[in-house]
């Protein structure tokens, strides 16, 4: 048997009882794919791809007359047989489930519009049930575009000529990839899709595109290719890092940067409830707010901003401004003995009066707040 295009030997088959009658005959073909040489195995992968994804191929059965030995007058008849016909492909899905282990998410410092992910996946392969091959995936190549919340495309990640690790028992494929670029194609759905993930429980995006898997099998190893993706993944969102996620250690003020700001020593610790990680997040800044009145204290930046793996703890300093109003060093002071709040306070030396939390000429120096109920403050 040969595929039609070139001609190229697909294997041999054979019929048990040929028997032709007038009319339309229906014969059960048994047989191999199994090529005569070595160097048309890619030939065999483009057929059994184009099969799998349910094109209709045009193959030759003939009869070769030079494999026969000891032929019978029924050889002879039937040595010039050659028959075409339309072999229908399947249609079936043989990527059944995509699962991400890992998600972690690198900004370059360099070029801000460059993004890199390093992660893990799992993918359900399977082939369908009319076939009976055994297989191991050696290499897969993906090429997949990203949706969020039926938006236009947001990324697209290319991940090419991968080594896999294939559970043959299961049918999972573990695909682990290091620094690969995540095209951006659309900013205002990648910001969507990180503000969701940041403010909610849950983030879904749909992924499509194509992939190629190196398989080995018995004849061989050949190559499936343009196997569809179609997948939607669930992402467990940061939710604010509600419920405890997130504690603030110290809040300290180190100085002064003049009589109208103070500089901020915060220190933080995340548990990151997600996949997805934070290699390097850059620069990141967050207002410090008043719990009670939600007015603004003054401003706080990490730098570098990252997030630990899922259930890990991330301990971040960060440094920041506080702003110095009447209106806001009242609320801080106030909220400080009522107990809303360990933001630091507007201070006096107790020494010379200065109005700083660290008066450098008297060498007055306090840093954990617990302790600052032992000394005698003024407020204007």
């Amino acid at each position: 048997m040969a595929e039609g295009e070139n001609g190229t030997i697909l294997g041999q088959v054979s019929i048990d009882v040929l028997a032709i009658r007038p009319g339309n005959n229906a014969f059960t073909l048994n047989g191999l794919l199994a090529p005569s040489r070595e160097t048309d195995l890619p030939v065999i992968g483009k057929f059994f791809s184009a099969y799998l994804n349910g094109q209709t191929q045009t193959v030759k059965v003939f009869r070769n007359q030079s494999s026969v030995k000891n032929a019978i007058a029924m050889d002879l008849t039937i040595s010039g047989l050659s028959m075409k016909a339309n072999l229908d492909g399947i249609e079936t899905k043989l990527i059944h489930q995509v699962n991400v282990l890992n998600f972690s998410i690198e900004f370059d410092s360099v070029h801000v519009n460059k993004v890199y992910v390093t992660g893990r996946l799992s993918v359900f392969f399977e082939l369908p049930s009319n076939i009976h091959m055994k297989f191991k995936a050696l290499r897969t190549s993906i090429n997949f575009t990203m949706h969020f919340n039926d938006k236009p495309s947001m990324g697209q990640m290319i991940l090419h000529d991968l080594p896999v690790e294939h559970n043959q028992t299961t049918n999972e494929l573990f695909i682990s990839f290091n620094k690969q670029e995540l095209i951006v194609l659309n900013d205002a759905s990648f910001k969507e899709f990180a503000a969701n993930l940041v403010l909610t429980t849950n983030a879904s995006i749909m992924i499509e595109g194509l992939a190629a898997a190196l398989a080995e099998v018995r004849i061989g190893n050949i190559t499936l290719s343009n196997i569809p993706i179609n997948d939607t993944l669930h992402l467990v969102g940061y939710n604010e890092f509600d419920n405890g996620l997130l504690n603030i250690d110290n809040i300290d003020l180190i100085g002064a940067i003049s009589c109208q700001a103070l500089a901020l020593r915060v220190r933080t610790q995340i548990i990151n409830p997600s996949v997805v990680n934070i290699l390097y997040g850059g620069r990141l800044s967050f207002d410090l707010c008043d719990i009670v009145s939600g007015k603004s204290l003054g401003l706080v930046n990490i730098d570098p901003f990252y997030l630990q793996l899922q259930d890990n703890i991330t301990v971040l300093d960060a440094e920041g401004i506080f702003n110095i109003t009447k209106q806001n060093a009242a609320l801080i002071f106030t909220s400080y003995w009522q107990g809303h709040s360990e933001s630091a306070l507007i201070k006096y030396c107790y020494l010379c009066e200065k109005r700083l939390f660290m008066c450098y000429r008297c060498s007055f120096k306090r840093r954990h707040l617990s302790k600052m109920r032992q000394i005698v403050y003024k407020v204007k």
